[in-house]
């Protein structure tokens, strides 16, 4: 009754949260469209900047408002149909294999992230793992770029996972937990195995005064 937990990005997959919806509207928008739109992100790069040296969960909610107006059929399907040649193929090599290894030593395996729930969903089902996942309000079938409940982000990924475990009668000192990112700390300090992988320099700094494994991963 052994868990573990793996971050997405920067972590299992070389992507960060804005990834996605970048593959999705240049994918489908002309090349005029496709220039104005990137304009337009561009043109709120510096807010969204400040947020994310702030506040991760700020820099969450104001991305994601991007996302406001696009049909969650659409975008969701998109995601599931393109996988193999997007996310897939941005999967760490080095982390698949810790990951397998876990599932071969009959481990549990949890994929906890602040990106959107229909983006890695493909994911999980290709891994056989369970999703905990940021999930965006939808109305009369489309997104409204407000985040359902919190986003999965700092203590948030403590608490659900704590959740799960809870659920599933894990205990948590008995599993691992894989993170790079400052911002992964609680997830990390939650189970008796955490591990920083490629991580930044806050995390790299917390991980020496802990004593916990630090990893780079290809």
């Amino acid at each position: 009754m052994i868990a573990a937990f793996f971050d997405c990005d920067g972590t299992l997959t070389r992507t960060t949260v804005v990834d996605p919806l970048v593959w999705y509207q240049t994918s489908r928008l002309s090349s005029v469209q496709r220039l104005s739109w990137l304009a337009r992100l561009l043109l709120r790069a510096p807010a969204l900047y400040l947020a994310e040296r702030k506040d991760r969960e700020a820099f969450v909610h104001l991305f994601f408002e991007s996302y406001r107006g696009l049909r969650w059929d659409e975008v969701s399907a998109w995601h599931e149909e393109h996988f193999e040649e997007t996310l897939r193929r941005r999967v760490v090599v080095d982390g698949l294999k810790t990951l397998r290894w876990h599932q071969d030593q009959g481990h549990s395996i949890v994929l906890v992230t602040g990106g959107l729930d229909f983006v890695v969903r493909p994911l999980a089902q290709w891994l056989t793992a369970d999703l905990i996942a940021t999930r965006l309000e939808v109305k009369g079938g489309v997104l409204t770029g407000r985040v359902e409940g919190k986003p999965v982000v700092g203590e948030e990924k403590a608490r659900r996972m704590q959740q799960l475990a809870a659920e599933r009668g894990w205990v948590l000192r008995q599993c691992y937990a894989y993170g790079d990112s400052i911002s992964d700390q609680q997830m990390l300090a939650s189970t008796g195995h955490p591990c920083a992988v490629n991580p930044d320099k806050a995390l790299l700094r917390l991980a020496r005064e802990k004593g916990w494994p630090i990893r780079y991963w290809r």
